[in-house]
């Protein structure tokens, strides 16, 4: 029995969308995912460790990165053997590409491997026949690519991203690939993509592709893994091992209509996690204004990172109908707004929501400070 570890996309050095220190924290989760996917293959005494695309964000990461990298690598036992797949972000370019580094380059297939005769692994366990396969191999031609197979052992087929002409990184591979997987005809295939997924033909598990270890952003929510594959004799088993150091999550809350704050308060410290970066969607009528902003700012360290989208109404509320009957300012203004509402489109009306929600903690503010 032959046993891998597969991990895809985990993107090491990517520039992320958040405020340095969020970016930052999520760089050092990066790290420690590769840490985690490292152990699970000394821990599991695994033939083969392979990276199926994208172990950096970019062909040219800084040196300390690839240097950190280098040297978690090397540390690994000398029975692992390591294959690393360029994906189509840090395929190499010109001199300057990690893969082009001597170092690496025994772990490196690259694309001028695709066409060729399959790599073949002499492993204690017994042979492993690795075919890297080009994303435009369809059917019809998948036995121009099997005339190559031979010799006793497991043959195992990896994606190679490079020939992928419209590169969607949240594409799902698996299915627009499925009937060229089963025509390979393959052992195995291992996909690297940052959706998560596999193939099947009946019960007998042909393909899978992990997705990505590590979620960068809350289009990649939910636990991340890696798969642990064990092939050899007539089945192939699958166990999804668990490594990302921060996890993303959404979730949606409608808030009370009274005392809202505090019933936002209330469910962030049901939720606080400091491994889960969160975003909370709020919905619902209100009856009292509130500063969302505030609230998260009280809680912001007891998540990894922690974000809000105010989707609350309040123009038709009562406190506002009570406010309008006001003669002052802050009454004509409110009358005006519902005027406003009421022939308004719901875009329209989002727009006048927010823009009455500053101007009344303004009034308040001032307010406060006469006091």
């Amino acid at each position: 029995m032959i046993k891998l570890l597969h991990s895809s996309d985990l993107s090491l050095g990517a520039k992320l969308s958040f405020v340095p220190a969020v970016g930052e924290r999520l760089a050092v989760a990066q790290m420690a995912t590769l840490d985690r996917l490292l152990a699970q293959a000394t821990n599991h005494e695994v033939d083969l460790l392979i990276f199926t695309g994208n172990l950096f964000a970019h062909h040219a990461p800084e040196a300390t990165l690839r240097e950190a990298v280098f040297h978690r690598l090397t540390a690994l036992a000398p029975a692992i053997r390591i294959v690393i797949l360029p994906g189509c972000y840090d395929h190499p370019l010109g001199a300057d590409s990690v893969y082009r580094d001597e170092r690496f380059q025994p772990w490196v297939v690259d694309e001028r491997g695709v066409d060729s005769q399959p790599l073949v692994f002499n492993l204690a366990a017994g042979d492993l026949f690795l075919y890297t396969l080009p994303w435009q191999c369809d059917p019809g031609n998948a036995h121009s690519y099997m005339a190559r197979r031979s010799g006793d052992g497991v043959h195992l087929g990896a994606f190679h991203s490079l020939k992928l002409d419209q590169r969607n990184p949240f594409q799902d591979p698996l299915v627009h690939w499925k009937k060229a997987i089963l025509a390979w005809d393959l052992d195995y295939v291992v996909v690297g993509n940052r959706s998560r997924g596999t193939v099947k033909h009946g019960a007998t598990l042909c393909a899978d592709c992990p997705g990505t270890p590590q979620g960068l952003s809350f289009n990649e929510c939910g636990e991340r893994c890696c798969s642990m594959v064990t092939l050899g004799g007539d089945n192939v088993e699958l166990e999804s091992l668990a490594t990302e150091s921060i996890r993303f999550e959404q979730r949606e809350l409608e808030v009370m209509m009274h005392e809202p704050a505090e019933h936002f308060h209330q469910m962030l410290d049901e939720w606080a996690q400091r491994d889960v970066a969160l975003r909370v969607r709020l919905v619902g009528a209100i009856e009292e204004l509130f500063d969302p902003v505030k609230v998260v700012a009280r809680h912001q360290e007891r998540f990894a990172l922690l974000a809000c989208d105010d989707e609350t109404r309040f123009l038709a509320s009562e406190t506002l109908t009570r406010l309008a009957e006001e003669e002052t300012v802050r009454g004509i203004l409110c009358r005006r707004f519902i005027e406003l509402a009421v022939d308004a489109s719901e875009s329209q009306r989002s727009v006048y929501e927010k823009a009455l929600r500053e101007l009344l903690h303004r009034f308040h503010a001032v307010a406060e400070d006469e006091v």
